[in-house]
């Protein structure tokens, strides 16, 4: 049974999460909305100068290479703020060729304040003041280090302090039992994982990432996120260790975190299964972006975007 400052704390957390809902961060735009934001898109100058065409189904078709063909889309919707959206337009016969489209819905109608080729996107942002850096990182769009505007993520979180990280410790880590002369898990385990966390480096041992550290969202502190190295895997001779990201959670604004609702490996990595995958985060959006966690989502924006 849990201590009472324990089942008090997680009821709160619980009581959090009813209000605050789940999210996946961007969301992929609902048919009307996706051909609202084409329409837009294909109304613009730069829509116009590729002989763009939206027909009823919300088909493309434009001319941006020379040769007048068919075009994949992919329209995204900010859970951040709702009045920005994305849509990332790609010939399907050359990869190359690709044109994002950022719109606001101003006055009950969506405008493109942005339209860049491959590659443009970061400078084309750079020289607007809006959207802010939580919209642009929930859209996957990202600036240069040298801008006019630029959109630094970092801004989003505040290191987690020793205190914080130590409780995020004392939750997970196995620790040996004279009793049972093997590991045993920590009091509170992840609840989703793609990574067994019985062989944490929480000190180091010269790993990847020495020594672990956790950010804590600005938004709303009571979301945070860990990076410690974990055995994850063997290749027969060695065992492999990789970094990975622990999301955790509490009741208040302060104190122990008291939950840990993933552990996944990187967002970056193509080991991830569950940052690819459309799964519904116990966390709001907006600290769920603060802390960059499986983000930018849907996950076919990662590839839009490349």
């Amino acid at each position: 049974m849990l201590p009472p400052v324990r089942r008090i704390a997680l009821a709160g957390l619980v009581a959090s999460l009813a209000l605050g809902g789940t999210a996946e961060a961007a969301t992929t735009a609902q048919p009307g909305l996706r051909t609202a934001l084409l329409r837009a898109a294909s109304d613009s100058p730069r829509g116009e100068a590729t002989n763009m065409e939206v027909d009823r189904r919300g088909r493309v078709k434009w001319q941006l290479t020379g040769f007048r063909n068919p075009a994949d889309v992919l329209a995204v919707r900010s859970s951040v703020d709702r009045s920005w959206a994305l849509a990332v337009v790609s010939d399907r016969y050359r990869a190359d060729a690709r044109m994002t489209f950022l719109l606001e819905r101003s006055h009950a109608r969506w405008r493109v304040r942005l339209a860049a080729t491959r590659g443009e996107e970061g400078p084309a942002v750079c020289r607007r003041r809006s959207p802010g850096v939580a919209v642009t990182t929930d859209l996957g769009l990202s600036t240069p280090l040298r801008c006019r505007h630029p959109r630094d993520a970092r801004k989003l979180t505040r290191p987690m302090d020793a205190a914080e990280l130590a409780s995020v410790r004392a939750m997970v880590e196995w620790r040996y039992s004279d009793a049972t002369g093997s590991l045993e898990p920590g009091p509170v385990q992840p609840r989703t994982h793609e990574v067994f966390a019985s062989d944490c480096a929480w000190d180091g041992r010269g790993s990847v990432i020495d020594p672990p550290y956790g950010e804590v969202s600005r938004t709303d502190p009571r979301w945070g996120t860990v990076v410690v190295t974990c055995v994850t895997g063997s290749d027969g001779f060695a065992l492999l260790e990789n970094p990975t990201t622990l999301l955790v959670g509490r009741a208040g604004r302060s104190g122990p975190f008291t939950d840990v609702p993933g552990h996944t490996f990187m967002t970056w990595s193509i080991q991830t299964d569950l940052c690819r995958r459309d799964l519904r985060w116990p966390v709001p959006a907006a600290p769920r972006v603060d802390l960059r966690f499986c983000t930018p989502f849907p996950a076919a924006l990662v590839s839009a975007l490349r």
